[in-house]
């Protein structure tokens, strides 16, 4: 589904509920709520969290997302869709035995939290996230942002994504057409990766391999997508730049396709640099700066008098990653 720094974020399977559970007793152990409601032990805690996530996921319509790193399971978002987060009566029947394990005491501090959950939980149909949690030992390191970045392309699931307060939004296509949106995105800082590479492969790249009205459609998806773009230009949203296409190597077409699309050259070498360092929660790359990262790319011209440039391999001078010298034409053999 997505991939961020080495993190793998794909639907839970049901195959994989006893090291999903395990993982969010183990990341929610110490949550300040659950240290309340639970008790001082930790251990005691985190036994008694995963009788209630396994109640939980047992019994309620969890569409989970986990990450995994290395091919670990390292983190799990819970997903309950539009009218299910509230436990039914039956539902709050079958996880009883789980919530009452704890003793009395546990239960009455658990029942107390719930319901003050519940006020706090708006009428309005939405999609509840949660819970959320990255392996103890794994915190911090932008796991639970992988999890949380959205891959959206109807307005609906983009205007939920944005108001649960998502770190970046995956396609967005439809976004033009609800500006109070992008106006909410520039204000909070979230980041718009709109793809546009996509839907040229649909509309253009690949017809013969898809049925026609898909291919109509993706022609009709990839104007709403610049639309978008300029929308989003507009509004002051930050932007980044995601190839979400093929084949490796070649991301630097959708670079191009943002500038034409009304970012122009600089503002799309920022989206593909800083902009894009910036979704990750990097600040040491993306930058030519003292004490940065010094992954730099030297080319014979000027990308911001004509940004395609970029994508001709014999202008390519020279690529520096970590300060070393590994490609360009600075390193070719000298003809004989």
């Amino acid at each position: 589904m997505a991939a961020t720094a080495g993190v793998e974020v794909t639907p839970l399977k049901r195959t994989e509920l006893l090291p999903a559970v395990g993982v969010l007793a183990r990341g929610m152990r110490d949550n300040p709520i659950h240290v309340a409601a639970l008790g001082p032990d930790p251990d005691r805690r985190e036994r008694l969290l995963v009788k209630l996530f396994t109640s939980m996921f047992e019994h309620m319509d969890q569409r989970a997302l986990c990450a995994r790193r290395d091919g670990d399971l390292v983190g799990v978002c819970g997903r309950l869709p539009p009218g299910a987060c509230r436990p039914t009566a039956l539902q709050g029947l079958r996880m009883f035995p789980s919530l009452a394990a704890g003793g009395p005491r546990t239960f009455v501090r658990t029942m107390r939290w719930v319901g003050a959950w519940s006020k706090r939980d708006p009428d309005e149909r939405h999609e509840h996230l949660g819970p959320v949690a990255v392996d103890r030992h794994l915190q911090g390191l932008g796991i639970g942002s992988a999890m949380l970045a959205a891959h959206t392309e109807g307005l609906e699931g983009t205007r939920m994504a944005i108001e649960q307060g998502v770190d970046t939004i995956e396609h967005g296509l439809s976004l033009h057409r609800a500006p109070e949106l992008l106006v909410a995105m520039a204000e909070r800082g979230q980041v718009l990766v709109p793809t546009l590479s996509t839907f040229h492969d649909l509309s253009e790249r690949f017809v013969t391999c898809f049925a026609p009205v898909l291919v109509e459609q993706a022609k009709v998806q990839q104007e709403e997508a610049y639309a978008t773009v300029a929308a989003a230009q507009a509004a002051g949203v930050t932007m980044a730049m995601g190839h979400d296409s093929g084949p490796p190597g070649d991301n630097l077409i959708e670079l191009v396709r943002m500038a034409d699309a009304g970012l122009g050259n600089e503002e799309a070498v920022s989206a593909a640099t800083a902009n894009g360092a910036a979704a990750l929660g990097l600040d040491d790359v993306g930058v030519v700066r003292e004490g940065a990262v010094a992954d730099l790319l030297v080319v014979d011209g000027d990308p911001l008098a004509g940004i395609a440039v970029l994508a001709e391999r014999d202008r390519i001078w020279l690529v520096l990653v970590a300060g070393r010298p590994v490609a360009g034409q600075a390193l070719a053999p000298s003809p004989l």
